[in-house]
């Protein structure tokens, strides 16, 4: 069992709850049942049927009698469960037990003796007492006379409480009075607790009536407070009988204002205003209690209703009574305050100047049209009817009700005042606008400033240039513009006008009227002119530029100057000298239009030859050409020159080669081709002599794919041996066009002749051996080169022979060859075959077998291996057998 909660109301009294049983009561039960079990599951009880049944619990008092109505046990959710039930008044002040258990699905078949052994958490007891509080007393009100001849004091009146409830029963009645002083607020006189017996009319049935003794004789002004206090402790609501005592029971008349107020509030009165003077305030009054007599009066004078409902008209201030009144009671009255005036009309605003008639914009203004910034419109605001002021505002500020407005918007509002009344304003939303003003105009080429007549000059460079114009108007605007030139009408959605006038073509010159008509939203529509003359423009004079000081022709180069900062200049290449000397010259001719020319070459006069000729150096020139006539605008143009010196061819030459080159050196097919001594040189050496005196070279070639410079091409570089070489030759200098030239390069070496003779001393044999069984040992076997046989002994002829040193073989037969070899990578091939030791005479060793094998070098490393010059040796790589090895090494004498 988690907890319990009464909703039903109650109390805590003598450490119990004291329930209220005037209504059913409600206790619900709150369970921790996390798994959800369905409870209330005893056997044979379901305790929701309504009636006075119980369940799984029950609700028993000390006698075990209690009887209840509309008893129910209901499972709200598997952790809640609600009983209702309704007490009897026989049971009122009783002690109530609610004890039972919660029955789990899964103990519904357990004994209750049983079950509560074993789960007694299952079960729950709690008491409370019934004690509800006493209902109130009815028909409670303040006489309208006093209490008898004798007793000449007003009093209250009041019916008990039904006496037959055991509520009710033996209730007492706190009763307290109040006295009404001149300044209108109560002042407590006393109060008495009262059984019924107390009462002033003893046999007065249900009635009760009192009065105090310290009540003033004749004296009416008096208000009453009861309270019912139970039998049992419990106490019902105090009544009274005027609403700053608590709650009222006396019920005041109501009256319903079938308008609502809409004026300004006079102290008390609630403002009501009216269209016309003769306009009424209808109301409807309803006595406070059936049965109650009503009486309606207006300033005193009685009211009769039409139809239920009652009317006041007048301007002023009305005061509305309505009075309810029941035999034997005080009579209430309600006062209702009032005042009806007519709404004042609307003020009248008067401009001194009319609106244009072209609508409104979207923000609701009209426009007045002023001829300047500067211009003003006067305006009177006037109120209509006697006893009303006007005030005006200018877009919220202050002004007078006579002045002037100028160029703005302006939300003027006129407010009418009358007392009591709301204001009434008027606004007029005006725009003070300067009328639209002629438009601007952008023309490109632009104005001469020269006219003739209305017509305004602009020069064009020629018959197939354009003029683009833009008309531009004021923001907001748009513009129809007609050209008279070919009768062409264009329409813009804005305020400006983009367009070009028909080029001359072959005319000397034309004229041109523009009529533009300038519109606004809300402005009136405006139309001007603008008359253009077409002129062509003084013309460009043209230039030829020759080499040097000769009559030869330079045409302008396709590509752009190479120097940086000269893209836009056009370039003339002039081939220099061998001396790297070089200059151009050019002649100015005017253009067939005539006028003078005057040319400045970099800002200074050019001094001109006899020839009519003017001299440019090599780089870049700016020539301005002036040219002048009368009437015409004086045209200056700038021609950017450059003058870019061309390089000469360079020269390869070989600094070692045999003879002359072979070839072309244009393609790596054709390559320039020279031979070299291999004995003395490594590689071809060549070297680079620029075109130009005073050129810059620099040279690369490619190896293995990459670009390689060469470090000194000028003095000399190497080129390898049997292959072609690229050589990038790229040749620069000041204010020239970069040359780039590239020239194939071949070295072949001169044939080399490798000479072998074991006899003369031109070649010799030695031989390195280790491994056989005998240190000294006379041996067998041939050693070849090339085929050729350099060693070669069959019988036991060759004296004894050392391990593990080198040891000099040198056949008793002569043995000579000549190898020729035309390239570093021809191959030299040493064989050896069947190389052993001899035992005894002329027996072979039977436990060593023939060493034989073949070992490749090539000329370049003869060359690497070489003893001097002429001496290049060829030192085989170990051939062995077993832990037997031989290394031969074979001495040639090498020359061309």
């Amino acid at each position: 069992m988690g907890k319990l909660d009464f909703s039903t109301e109650h109390v805590s009294m003598g450490g119990l709850p004291n329930l209220s049983a005037r209504n059913a009561i409600e206790i619900n039960l709150y369970t921790i049942n996390p798994k959800g079990i369905k409870l209330l599951c005893k056997p044979g009880a379901d305790g929701t049927n309504g009636t006075n049944e119980f369940g799984n619990f029950r609700l028993q008092n000390d006698d075990g009698n209690l009887e209840v109505d509309n008893y129910s046990e209901t499972l709200v959710d598997p952790t809640h469960i609600r009983i209702r039930a309704n007490l009897r008044d026989d049971s009122e002040g009783q002690k109530i037990t609610l004890s039972g258990c919660l029955w789990p699905e899964n103990r519904a078949e357990f004994a209750e003796a049983d079950l509560k052994a074993q789960s007694p958490e299952l079960f729950y007891s709690q008491t409370f007492i019934q004690n509800t509080p006493p209902d109130n007393v009815k028909n409670m009100y303040v006489s309208d006379g006093l209490f008898s001849s004798s007793v000449e004091k007003c009093y209250l009146s009041f019916e008990v409480p039904n006496q037959s409830l055991k509520r009710n029963l033996d209730s007492k009645y706190e009763i307290g009075y109040y006295l009404r002083e001149s300044d209108g607020k109560l002042y407590f006189k006393g109060s008495e607790t009262l059984t019924l017996d107390q009462r002033r009319n003893p046999s007065g049935g249900n009635v009760f009536q009192y009065y105090f003794d310290g009540q003033d004789d004749d004296l009416t002004s008096y208000e009453y407070t009861v309270q019912v206090l139970g039998p049992h402790g419990r106490n019902s609501e105090k009544l009274s009988t005027d609403p700053a005592l608590g709650v009222c029971v006396l019920v005041e008349p109501t009256v319903t204002i079938e308008q609502t107020p809409n004026g300004l509030f006079d102290e008390s009165y609630e403002c009501y205003e009216v269209e016309s003077a003769s306009d009424s305030i209808t109301f409807t009054a309803t006595p406070g209690q059936e049965g109650d007599t009503l009486t309606v009066k207006d300033n005193g004078a009685v009211l009769t209703a039409t139809g239920g409902h009652y009317s006041v008209s007048g301007s002023g201030r009305h005061t509305i009574e309505v009075v309810s009144k029941k035999v034997g009671a005080r009579a209430v009255t309600v006062t209702k305050k009032i005042r009806i005036e007519k709404t004042p009309d609307a003020a009248e605003i008067e401009f001194g100047k009319a609106f244009n008639g072209c609508g409104t914009d979207a923000s609701g203004f009209e426009y007045i049209e002023v001829a300047s910034l500067a211009g003003t419109v006067s305006y009177t605001a006037t109120a209509p009817e006697e006893g009303t002021t006007v005030s005006v505002t200018d877009n919220g500020t202050a002004v007078l009700a006579s002045g002037s407005l100028s160029v703005a918007s302006h939300t003027l509002v006129a407010t009418v005042h009358k007392d009591f009344c709301n204001d009434v304003a008027v606004t007029k939303k005006v725009k003070v606008v300067r009328e639209l003003q002629k438009p601007t105009y952008s023309f490109n080429p632009g104005l001469t400033g020269t006219k003739t007549g209305d017509f305004e000059w602009i020069e064009v460079a020629d018959g197939s240039s354009f003029v683009t114009y833009t008309i531009t108007a004021e923001s907001g605007c748009t513009m129809t513009v007609h050209n008279s030139y070919g009768n062409k009408t264009t329409n813009t959605s804005g305020n400006t006008n983009t367009d070009t006038l028909v080029s001359l073509s072959t005319s000397s010159s034309r004229d041109y009227t523009l009529t533009i008509t300038v519109k606004k939203p809300c402005y009136t529509d405006k139309s001007f002119t603008k008359k253009i003359k077409l002129i062509k423009a003084l013309q460009e004079p043209t230039i030829r530029v020759y080499k040097n000081d000769g009559n030869d022709l330079i045409s302008p180069s396709t590509s752009a100057p190479e120097e940086s900062g000269y893209s836009a200049y056009t370039c003339y290449d002039m081939p220099l000298t061998t001396s790297g000397t070089g200059h151009a010259n050019f002649e100015v001719t005017a253009a067939a239009d005539g006028g003078s020319v005057s040319v400045k070459v970099d800002g200074a006069n050019a001094s001109t030859y006899s020839s009519g000729k003017r001299k440019l150096e090599l780089g870049g020139h700016t020539i301005t050409f002036t040219v002048t006539k009368t009437g015409y605008k004086t045209q200056e143009y700038n021609k950017k020159v450059y003058v870019q010196g061309t390089l000469s061819e360079p020269t390869i030459e070989s600094v070692n080669g045999i003879g002359s080159a072979t070839g072309s050196g244009n393609s790596n097919t054709d390559p320039l081709v020279w031979k070299f001594s291999y004995i003395n040189y490594d590689s071809l050496k060549c070297k680079i002599t620029a075109g130009n005196t005073g050129n810059t070279v620099k040279a690369s070639t490619t190896v293995t794919g990459s670009s390689v410079s060469l470090s000194k091409p000028t003095e000399g570089f190497g080129v390898g041996y049997d292959t072609v070489a690229p050589i990038i030759i790229v040749q620069t200098k000041a204010k020239c066009k970069t040359k780039t030239t590239t020239k194939y390069v071949k070295g072949v070496i001169k044939p080399i002749k490798l000479t072998f003779n074991n006899h003369s001393g031109t070649g010799r044999l030695d031989v390195y051996m280790s491994g056989f069984k005998k240190n000294k040992f006379d041996m067998k076997g041939k050693i070849c080169v090339n085929g050729n046989i350099a060693f070669s002994y069959i019988e036991s002829n060759c004296d004894g022979v050392n391990q593990n040193q080198w040891q000099n073989l040198n056949d008793s037969d002569e043995r000579s060859f000549t190898i020729t070899c035309s390239s570093p990578s021809d191959d030299i091939t040493v064989s050896v075959s069947s190389l052993r030791r001899n035992v005894g005479n002329k027996t072979d060793d039977p436990d060593d077998s023939g060493i034989g094998g073949t070992k490749v070098k090539t000329l370049a490393d003869l060359k690497g291996e070489k003893s001097s010059d002429t001496r290049w040796v060829f030192l085989s790589d170990a051939i062995s057998q077993k832990d037997r090895s031989v290394i031969p090494k074979i001495t040639f004498t090498v020359s061309d």
